[in-house]
């Protein structure tokens, strides 16, 4: 690619040069021989190869990467069809040609017009070139909401969760709520869930230990601990301290939370409490 990007500056470099040097020539200054200077020859050929020996370059690098071979093959088009193609006909710049009106809307003119075939892969190359501006548009909102998201969960969880924060309930949560591992909904749902865990660990601290987002999923993998003081499932309380973990998946939609599910790790938490999972409850 760098020496695609050499070679694209070289061509521009070329072109203006070419330019400048046909609109200062005069007829006075060519030779009575007819030939060309060797600069006016050079600027000539470098105007006419250098352009479509990066486009080249270009396409083969686009071919070879996933995702982007439409714009290799358009890319490689242009790279063959370009202005050079007149030569295949003998058409040399500075000798004497003949191009029927046809062959010049097929070729173009050597150095001077855009063929046909050109135009229509230019048409093609800006339309794939705006959808791939697009694209990375829509990436990087997409992004920009992951990181919002996983940040609005990872305050739910240490300062909602963790610090007993119920405005943030208010804040973040929608009201079309739904917890499916308890069944609870709305904010109100949310909010009797923090009040439940903080009831048994009145002490509760949560950290985040990983976090993924995508777009509008969040997968949190926290590490809890606090005191029972209010009791486990249908157990009494041990007044033991334990520290668990816990692995959840939130789903937000416009900016708000809508989903929640997951599960923490019950046997390290009755283990440390010295429970055991298969005791019956009270009353059965």
């Amino acid at each position: 690619m760098r020496v695609a990007g050499i070679l694209l500056l070289l061509w521009l470099a070329a072109s203006l040069s070419f330019i400048l040097y046909s609109v200062l020539w005069t007829p006075e200054q060519i030779p009575a021989s007819g030939k060309f200077p060797t600069s006016f020859v050079l600027l000539l050929q470098a105007s006419l190869w250098s352009g479509p020996a990066a486009t080249l370059l270009l396409a083969l690098g686009a071919l070879l990467t996933e995702g982007k071979r439409q714009l290799g093959v358009v890319l490689l088009g242009l790279g063959i069809l370009g202005q050079p193609l007149v030569f295949a006909f003998d058409a040399l710049p500075g000798e004497v040609f003949y191009l029927s009106a046809s062959r010049v809307l097929w070729l173009g003119w050597p150095g001077g017009s855009v063929n046909l075939p050109e135009a229509v892969l230019l048409i093609l190359l800006g339309l794939l070139l705006l959808r791939e501006a697009r694209r990375g548009v829509v990436d990087v909102l997409r992004r920009r909401i992951a990181q919002e998201n996983g940040e609005k969960t990872r305050c739910l969880y240490e300062e909602g969760f963790g610090r007993g924060n119920l405005s943030l309930v208010e804040d973040l949560v929608s009201e079309n709520f739904r917890d499916l591992r308890h069944g609870e909904r709305g904010k109100q749902g949310m909010g009797r869930i923090v009040l439940a865990l903080r009831d048994s660990f009145p002490d509760l601290r949560v950290s985040v230990e990983k976090q993924e987002a995508d777009y509008g999923l969040v997968r949190t993998r926290l590490k809890i601990s606090g005191t029972d003081r209010g009791g486990v499932l249908w157990f009494r309380p041990t007044g033991r301290r334990a520290t668990f973990s816990a692995t959840f998946e939130d789903r937000f939609w416009a900016g708000e939370l809508v989903q929640h599910d997951g599960s923490t790790d019950t046997e390290a938490l009755l283990r440390q409490l010295g429970h055991r999972r298969e005791e019956t409850p009270p009353g059965r």
